[in-house]
């Protein structure tokens, strides 16, 4: 209620992403970050500042964060295209952070994408994901979505 407890900690990060070509068109995309305090440049959950007392008083702490992810593209045809890949953010959560705190978090997905021409893109894509809280619950959400996608750029000639 009185904004306490207050403090500063300082972060930091480092990312290392990478590009595979197997094939004309078709690709492997890897990567894995980690850093303290990074939390808010990650689609999924974490905090950045967490109160902690494992230096014996109670202060606060960028909180460690670390994540891989790793997606394959693959083109059936000049028109069919898929992507198949899966990804991990995991946290180090500090001595004080309450059992409800994200711990890590598991994404996966597959999709068929149809591109008649390079105005137009269509698909189907299949999500899944489950959240990891501190205290070791969990929670899975299954999803698909459907997407249509038209540019209007006048620089683009149709196919």
């Amino acid at each position: 209620a009185d904004n306490s407890p207050k403090g500063s900690a300082i972060g930091w990060g480092f990312d290392l992403t990478s590009t595979v070509k197997t094939g004309e068109r078709d690709k492997i995309n890897v990567g894995g970050v980690y850093g303290q305090g990074i939390a808010s440049y990650m689609n999924d959950g974490g905090t950045d500042l967490a109160p902690d007392n494992s230096g014996g008083s109670i202060g606060p702490k960028a909180v460690p964060l670390f994540g891989v992810e790793g997606y394959y593209d693959h083109f059936w045809t000049e028109q069919l295209s898929s992507s198949l890949g899966y990804s991990r953010t995991q946290v180090i959560n500090t001595s004080l952070q309450s059992g409800s705190a994200f711990y890590h978090g598991d994404y996966a997905s597959v999709n068929f994408l149809y591109s008649p021409s390079k105005s137009l893109l269509m698909g189907i894509e299949l999500l899944w994901g489950m959240r990891t809280d501190n205290n070791g619950n969990t929670g899975v959400d299954t999803r698909s979505q459907v997407s249509f996608k038209y540019s209007f750029s006048s620089k683009q000639t149709s196919t």
